[in-house]
């Protein structure tokens, strides 16, 4: 029998959420293995694609060149023809 991830109950909850469409507050995905970090975050991006407006509503940044006044502007603005935005922080 395979080893359980310590973190198995989280990937379960966020699948959960994700259908649910209880996707509010902040996901901090991390690890070694950048595929399932990639396939997280595409799970979110799916949920604001389809719209017409996903490039208002979801901004990618670099962390080696993502400023604070970055993340201000992106958040203080409000969503484009929906109720909900995402940032996207990664290396």
């Amino acid at each position: 029998m395979a080893k359980k991830s310590k973190y198995s109950e989280n990937t379960a909850e966020f699948k959960t959420r994700l259908q649910s469409d209880d996707i509010n507050g902040i996901f901090v995905f991390f690890g070694e293995e950048k595929y399932s970090r990639d396939v997280a975050v595409d799970m979110l991006k799916s949920k604001f694609v389809g719209d017409g407006f996903d490039q208002f509503n979801i901004a990618e940044l670099d962390t080696k060149s993502v400023t604070t006044q970055d993340i201000d502007d992106f958040v203080s603005a409000y969503p484009m023809m929906s109720d909900k935005k995402i940032l996207i922080i990664c290396e």
